[in-house]
């Protein structure tokens, strides 16, 4: 009985152990700055978070449907930033070269609250909009030590903009 209880217990086990950053789309690294390059050793596969400023594309209507609920407050009093996932967003990657893959894991549009000032009568927030993307980056395995990678996007058929998105690569890992 002991001897079937401990590959149980192994397994159950397993299943708590930490997910390496970037390895999987719900845990991806995080880019310090929407330029910083994209570090992926070669034959390799990275998840990586980018945030950009909303006038990266032209998808404002997207953000103008985004409505600041006043009444949704934290413990601080604060409004809370809306935030929407960005199904609508495509990507175009037929400018990347061809043995690079290059995808869209997921993407959001957030109005970023920064601050919320309130008197008797008005409430007053300053915020920030924002395009939140993570990317699936697959670098092959004779890739060169740098690349550009063009991205272009669509919303629906129209074309909305192009991002570079910059991919650093060692042998020595991420």
């Amino acid at each position: 009985m002991k001897k079937a209880l401990l590959p149980l217990l192994a397994l159950s086990l397993s299943a708590c152990a930490p997910t390496v950053m970037g390895s999987q789309p719900y845990s991806p690294v995080v880019a310090d700055t929407a330029i910083s390059p994209v570090k992926v050793s070669p034959g390799q596969t990275v998840y990586i978070q980018y945030v950009y400023p909303r006038s990266v594309l032209d998808i404002k209507k997207h953000f103008e449907a985004l409505k600041i609920n006043f009444d949704a407050r934290n413990v601080s009093n604060n409004v809370l930033s809306p935030e929407a996932k960005a199904e609508w967003l495509k990507l175009d990657t037929s400018e990347v070269p061809s043995n690079w893959q290059v995808s869209l894991a997921s993407a959001s549009i957030k109005k970023q609250i920064d601050s919320t000032s309130t008197d008797r009568l008005f409430t007053n927030v300053e915020y920030f909009e924002q395009l939140i993307v993570v990317y699936k980056v697959s670098a092959p395995a004779d890739a060169k030590s740098f690349e550009r990678l063009n991205l272009h996007f669509k919303d629906g058929q129209t074309d909305v903009g192009e991002i570079p998105l910059f991919a650093s690569t060692s042998t020595s890992g991420i």
